[in-house]
């Protein structure tokens, strides 16, 4: 693991002195040795050219959902890729053969706050919701946001630290940081970015179509669907005076899997506007893991398609390497 993260760390820092520097990539069988040999790059790096993209690994086909760190920890990372950083990546087999929401999709859906724009705190709201945020009585976590009064906080999952929006009438008067353990203010700000709360975030609209195409893959009534596919099924109790909650990873198990008959569909790598460089350390080892990965997929489709709604492997995993000329 040491040889491998000095040679990563060496060949990011060659290509970051290039003409057109790109990411890199570094792939691993699993997450365990992903975030190990990013831990063992900070000997080489400063923290903030590292960054660690785990895979899901959870068992497909189950409806389990997405674990809430995992889920943090990916859109952290792809909001980087997004804003056009170079990172030397470190991920695993499973985050680079598992399909997602076209990452241009959370640039496209994404919020810019800026003081003393003109944006009604219920409008905010309503759209907040409709990008998967929670509503809370006070600020604690990513993915919250509260209003008291004239003042909106709002934790969004692409920042270190929630923010707190002053407003006067419905402009944004100031803005600043704040921790959100003693909720006092820090420093002041501009602007914000908010991006969606995660990668598989829909909205009423596009949540409605998931349901009608997962009934109509459905066919046999007796196969298994998801508790949410039935129109009064919710996620979060919402504010009456918006509009429901559309489908989120966080709160509809399932949703992760299920979300490409509706939505298109890309790689971890397409979050780079450059094409990244791929590091494959023990390719052999690598290779062995995708294939692992790709048996489950089809063993377990083959069994459990006959008790519920499943996608083919192939619509949920990319072709990875042939369709990711690098």
């Amino acid at each position: 693991p040491a040889a491998s993260a000095f040679f990563s760390a060496a060949l990011f820092y060659h290509d970051a002195q290039s003409d057109a520097p790109r990411s890199l990539f570094v792939v691993s069988p699993n997450n365990q040795s992903a975030e190990s040999l990013a831990a063992e790059c900070l000997l080489y790096l400063p923290a903030r050219s590292i960054a660690y993209l785990p895979g899901f690994e959870s068992i497909p086909y189950e409806y389990s959902g997405v674990s809430a760190d995992i889920g943090l920890q990916r859109i952290r990372v792809l909001s980087r890729l997004l804003a056009g950083e170079q990172l030397l990546v470190f991920t695993s087999a499973d985050a680079l053969l598992r399909k997602i929401p076209d990452p241009a999709r959370l640039r496209e859906r994404s919020l810019t706050l800026r003081v003393d724009d003109e944006r009604p705190p219920r409008e905010l709201m309503a759209a907040l919701i409709a990008m998967g945020y929670q509503r809370e009585e006070r600020v604690e976590g990513p993915g919250q946001f509260a209003l008291k009064g004239s003042v909106l906080d709002l934790f969004a999952v692409n920042q270190d630290r929630p923010v707190r929006l002053d407003y006067f009438d419905d402009f944004i008067e100031t803005m600043r940081s704040f921790d959100p353990q003693t909720q006092l203010g820090s420093d002041r700000l501009n602007s914000a970015m908010i991006l969606p709360a995660g990668e598989v975030v829909l909205d009423g609209q596009e949540s409605d179509a998931l349901r009608a195409a997962i009934q109509e893959r459905r066919g046999d009534p007796a196969r298994a669907v998801p508790v949410w596919t039935e129109p009064e099924a919710g996620g979060p109790e919402s504010d009456s005076d918006f509009d429901s909650h559309g489908l989120s990873q966080f709160y509809h198990p399932g949703v992760e899997e299920l979300y490409s008959l509706v939505l298109g569909t890309g790689s971890v790598l397409d979050a780079c506007a450059i094409r990244p460089r791929l590091i494959l350390p023990g390719a052999q080892v690598i290779d062995e893991a995708m294939a692992r990965i790709r048996r489950e997929f089809h063993s377990l489709h083959q069994r459990e398609s006959t008790q519920r709604v499943c996608l083919e492997p192939a619509e949920l995993l990319t072709d990875f390497p042939a369709d990711h000329k690098v």
